[in-house]
């Protein structure tokens, strides 16, 4: 998973001090009545910090072992923090990866913006379900709520040719990022007037950090460039790359590799931070012979 930052924990002060004169009236019953919600209250629960710009990622979410169809999953980078909604889980899940902790919410301090984004708003009753471990394949963590034993971890690698619709519905970081890019218009329009059928063949994988920066700005590219004489087609390759026999046909060594192919022929490839403007690295291919 990707690395992630978290924040500090909240806690509840008290404090057993005796008070240095008696109190009297209606002010000794307020004391009264504050040192019996002190004395009896859950230890673990507390008032949380609000965490904003939550947002939709590719996880999924098992239940005692079977997998919640209708779980949605969100991630806080700056925070740390992802959080987890389900109907079949009683509360809203928060997992502050860097201090370790679980701990469940009530969901009507959960707030949905108009953008997709969730916000955790502020005074929300955080209870402690305690710590995490991360599960056998490292893909995920694991731990309880409430007895119940729950899972998070990555989808499932994509394998095998991929469009672009499926590698949005796999993980909203694809649409998210690919809409945030914005191809340079003139590099484009030069692109769009290409005479000769060109195919850029992407060679990626859903578990590749660097893969998850560029192919969205790929997909980007592939929208604007739709209905030229460009085009474009995904292929997913599983962690390791060796083994798959695409790969090994091609000679991929790395990802994400993009193949151009003109007329049929290949015409050159591009790898890495090549791919960090595609639409330029696509050009200068076409017109240099290299990227």
């Amino acid at each position: 998973m990707r690395r992630v930052l978290g924040y500090r924990k909240s806690f509840l002060i008290r404090t057993t001090r005796p008070l240095r004169k008696p109190l009297g009236g209606a002010l000794c019953a307020a004391a009264a009545a504050l040192l019996l919600v002190t004395m009896t209250a859950d230890p673990l629960l507390a008032a949380g910090p609000p965490i904003f710009g939550f947002e939709s990622v590719g996880f999924e979410v098992t239940l005692n072992g079977k997998e919640l169809k209708g779980a949605e999953v969100y991630q806080a980078e700056a925070a740390g923090a992802f959080l987890i909604l389900s109907e079949e889980l009683a509360a809203p899940v928060l997992l502050r990866l860097r201090d370790g902790q679980v701990e469940t919410l009530n969901l009507m301090k959960v707030n949905h913006n108009s953008n997709g984004s969730v916000d955790v708003l502020a005074g929300a009753t955080l209870a402690a379900q305690g710590g995490f471990q991360v599960n056998a394949d490292r893909t995920g963590v694991v731990f309880m709520v409430d007895t119940q034993t729950v899972e998070m971890k990555e989808k499932p690698p994509l394998l095998g040719s991929q469009q672009a619709a499926g590698l949005k519905a796999y993980d909203p970081h694809y649409e998210r990022t690919a809409e945030a890019y914005s191809p340079s218009d003139p590099i484009v329009e030069k692109l769009r007037e290409q005479d000769k059928d060109v195919k850029v063949s992407v060679f990626f994988g859903t578990w590749c950090g660097a893969c998850k920066q560029m192919v969205p700005r790929i997909m980007a590219v592939a929208d604007r460039l739709e209905g030229s004489k460009i085009t474009f087609d995904f292929y997913g390759l599983p962690p390791g790359i060796a083994g798959d026999p695409e790969a090994g046909r091609m000679g991929i060594q790395a990802v994400p590799t993009g193949v151009v192919f003109v007329d049929g022929k290949e015409a050159g490839r591009i790898s890495g931070n090549g791919w960090r403007v595609p639409e330029l690295a696509i050009n200068n291919l076409l017109v240099n012979g290299q990227s």
